[in-house]
């Protein structure tokens, strides 16, 4: 079993927010998904709502999935990364400051 720890789990979730606000909005502006099919008016509704409350939720497909963590052992500690798999944007959540 793989965990984080609290320092790793805010920097994450402070770039997925900043990441999801991105994309919802990008979203709204073009009224497509990533693979440049239509969005619905439902969609973009629950797009906007969310943008709306603070909580951007960017439309992910179906199973709504989008964030992938790996974890990668080293001999001097373990690297965390973390990837968009719908955008490839990524952030390693190692603090090189423990090596």
């Amino acid at each position: 079993m793989f965990t984080i720890t609290r320092e790793q789990y805010q920097k994450y979730n402070q770039w997925q927010r900043e990441l999801n606000e991105h994309i919802a909005k990008q979203q709204l502006s073009s009224k497509k998904f990533f693979d440049g099919t239509q969005l619905s008016e439902a969609t973009l509704h629950a797009i906007r709502k969310s943008v709306e409350q603070g909580e951007p939720q960017p439309y992910y497909g179906a199973i709504g999935g989008a964030y992938m963590f790996s974890f990668t052992a080293t001999s001097m500690g373990e690297i965390v990364k973390v990837e968009n798999g719908a955008t490839g944007d990524a952030i390693n959540l190692r603090n090189y400051e423990d090596w």
